[in-house]
């Protein structure tokens, strides 16, 4: 067709004009983009978040967690620095320590089985990893003291 090259080289120009133009002005970000990225960084922490919950009576890994939620094991970690300030099996050691205080309470269990119902290989491992749950136990034990004392 009649100037057709010569249409072909003028859109060629514009487009290479509008490309260094755009590396000029270095443009910010559309801000709705970073608004989705967090929305979608919100519903992947809240799923996991779920998962975690309803495997609590299991022995979870990392790699796990990731096939799951089809997330890369990075992200996951930026995940929950940014939103707990811990790692990720460390967050979810605190949620077996919180069910096992759970499971105290209520009196229907001993501590062996609770350790087998969070996924514990033995009592004694139990206690070993978890140093805290020891020292909820000291400290239940003393306000007890206290109250029965008074």
């Amino acid at each position: 067709p009649f100037a057709s090259e010569q249409m072909i080289q003028l859109y060629l120009e514009l487009l290479l004009l509008s490309m260094l133009r755009r590396l000029n002005r270095k443009e910010k970000p559309d801000p709705s983009e970073k608004s989705t990225k967090k929305e979608n960084d919100t519903i992947l922490y809240q799923r996991i978040l779920l998962y975690m919950k309803d495997h609590l009576h299991s022995q979870l890994t990392l790699d796990q967690i990731c096939q799951a939620n089809l997330v890369g094991k990075s992200q996951l970690q930026k995940l929950f620095q940014k939103e707990q300030h811990c790692g990720v099996i460390h967050y979810f050691s605190y949620l077996k320590i919180e069910e096992a205080k759970q499971m105290i309470r209520q009196e229907q269990s001993n501590f062996t089985e609770i350790s087998d119902a969070l996924g514990y290989t033995s009592i004694h491992y139990f206690f070993y990893e978890r140093k805290s749950f020891i020292s909820f136990l000291i400290k239940s034990f003393n306000d007890f003291m206290i109250f029965f004392w008074i």
